[in-house]
């Protein structure tokens, strides 16, 4: 194990999922979000600066 902090976040198209998603990346976590809309998804992801591009 590398020790890369690793977090799932359901319901992370808006509201509380969105801004959980948005603390653990910026205290450094590696996180998916997943969610019931996927424009919404999308769209969180962009706020985020989409931090999957390219991996």
């Amino acid at each position: 194990m590398s020790g890369s902090r690793v977090a799932l976040v359901t319901g992370g198209g808006s509201g509380i999922g969105a801004a959980v998603a948005r603390r653990l990346l910026d205290d450094g976590w590696k996180v998916t979000v997943t969610g019931r809309g996927e424009q919404r998804l999308r769209d969180v992801a962009d706020g985020l600066g989409n931090p999957a591009d390219g991996c």
